[in-house]
């Protein structure tokens, strides 16, 4: 009778559904395309892709963000790598004013301060390439020619079997596909919203973005 019981609450277990959302403010110029990530409450993902021939670095002391009025700084979690030729990079950033050490353990603790939206927020992050210094603006304040929108879904069966960021690649790649088909291949996929519901057997997921014109 235990092990009916047992085997029931662990089936119970497996069939909670989990909900999952990201996402992703985009910036691009003639140097680089990069994508923020927002959802974790205690730290931002920047993801910076290097489109020039040139290493690129991230400049620390020309990093901050602004929400409610205040502008604060960022720092970086770990090293920060340089960005290499053609090549791409996820670096962490934190709020330092954020960051507290307990005084007998030690440890280190971050408390929850990134904001909910970046309609109300802007983080900007410095580079350098070679000689040229330049900043990525989130959300990016350059006019964009915004062609349309598209959206697509995917149900991925027993996703305990697969990584989730193949699975979210997978849903980038159909969306990027549908938007050149239907816009062109001169396109980017911006502000891009992934969302997903998961439970042992199955992964409903489903991806929307902004199709912009672009002028490669």
């Amino acid at each position: 009778m235990k092990k009916i019981y047992l085997s029931l609450i662990v089936l119970s277990i497996l069939l909670i559904s989990a909900c999952t959302s990201i996402d992703l403010a985009t910036y691009e110029d003639e140097k680089v395309y990069a994508e923020l990530e927002n959802n974790n409450a205690k730290l931002v993902t920047l993801k910076v892709k290097n489109q020039t021939g040139t290493e690129l670095t991230i400049l620390p002391d020309r990093i901050s963000y602004s929400a409610d009025r205040k502008t604060n700084a960022l720092v970086p979690e770990g090293t920060v790598k340089p960005v290499a030729s053609r090549g791409t990079e996820s670096i962490f950033f934190v709020d330092p004013q954020a960051v507290t050490v307990d005084a007998k353990s030690g440890k280190r603790k971050v408390a929850k301060w990134v904001p909910d939206s970046l309609k109300t927020s802007e983080f900007k992050f410095g580079y350098r390439i070679g000689e040229t210094d330049g900043v990525m603006i989130f959300p990016d304040p350059q006019e964009r020619t915004l062609a349309g929108k598209v959206n697509v879904s995917n149900d991925f069966a027993l996703p305990v079997f697969t990584k989730p960021e193949a699975r979210r690649t997978k849903l980038y790649n159909m969306a990027l596909e549908q938007a050149q088909a239907s816009f062109g291949a001169g396109i980017r996929l911006a502000n891009v919203r992934y969302d997903s519901t998961i439970n042992f057997f199955v992964d409903k997921a489903t991806l929307s973005a902004d199709v912009i014109k672009t002028n490669q």
